[in-house]
């Protein structure tokens, strides 16, 4: 489970890096279009997006780390086309500060 380890803590350190501080402000899921799933589907914007995608060895690795920040608080992205996907991604939208308190 080594690579299981290594992409929960490239996540962990890209939330950490990125300043975003709470699991509840992103969504995480599997595709195999990652830039059509995160430009296209959710709309993220090319310039000035946070996200992280990593490719690993087969899609029931990839269910376990989707799994895995779901039960910690992220939106889970669903699709269940993507079902059989080895690309797992993560986002995160602009907060409104003002929406927080």
């Amino acid at each position: 489970m080594i690579e299981f380890w290594t992409i929960v803590t490239e996540i962990n350190n890209h939330l950490k890096k990125g300043k975003r501080k709470r699991y509840t402000i992103c969504t995480i899921g599997q595709t195999d279009n990652v830039k059509r799933t995160l430009f296209e589907k959710c709309n993220l914007p090319l310039e000035g997006s946070w996200y992280i995608f990593r490719n690993v060895k087969d899609a029931k690795l990839a269910r376990s780390i989707v799994e895995y920040f779901v039960r910690r608080g992220m939106k889970r992205y669903s699709n269940l086309r993507f079902k059989g996907a080895t690309t797992v991604f993560c986002y995160a939208r602009k907060v409104n500060k003002s929406r927080l308190s």
